[in-house]
């Protein structure tokens, strides 16, 4: 696994790279879907290129979650953005309606890891989307 805290810095300035601001940014909030009074989870959220434009859509909260304490000294202030330092594929999540994981799940060891058992089981009404067949569905 990467060390963000010594990576940080550097790794926050890929949030100005095109590929990331005008493809990968839209389509995940596209997959996200409506937001408003919801309960989020951002996993490996960084430094906040996500969660940012997660918490505009007035979700009810967003939970902030990374392993690495510098990115999250790193999250802008938002009063609905709550930071927690956790290991997502160790520690207990909170319980939400809706879970942004685009960069995380390459770092489970196996696809019967917890965490993917998790996401594909729908927690909390999550949102999934099938890479192979390119579609998404809400789960409850």
């Amino acid at each position: 696994m990467n060390d963000y805290d010594t990576l940080a810095q550097a790794y926050r300035k890929t949030a100005e790279k095109p590929d990331k601001k005008y493809s990968i940014l839209p389509t995940v909030m596209s997959l996200l879907g409506k937001l408003e009074g919801k309960r989020v989870l951002d996993l490996g959220c960084g430094s906040g290129f996500f969660t940012l434009p997660i918490a505009r859509r007035n979700p009810e909260i967003v939970y902030a979650i990374d392993n690495s304490q510098k990115q999250l000294r790193l999250l802008p202030k938002h009063k609905r953005i709550v930071p927690f330092r956790l290991d997502i594929f160790r520690d207990p999540l909170p319980r939400a309606d809706v879970i942004n994981a685009p960069f995380i799940l390459n770092y489970a060891k196996t696809k019967t890891h917890p965490l993917h058992r998790h996401l594909r089981r729908g927690y909390g009404g999550a949102r999934h989307y099938d890479e192979k067949k390119g579609t998404q569905s809400h789960r409850q």
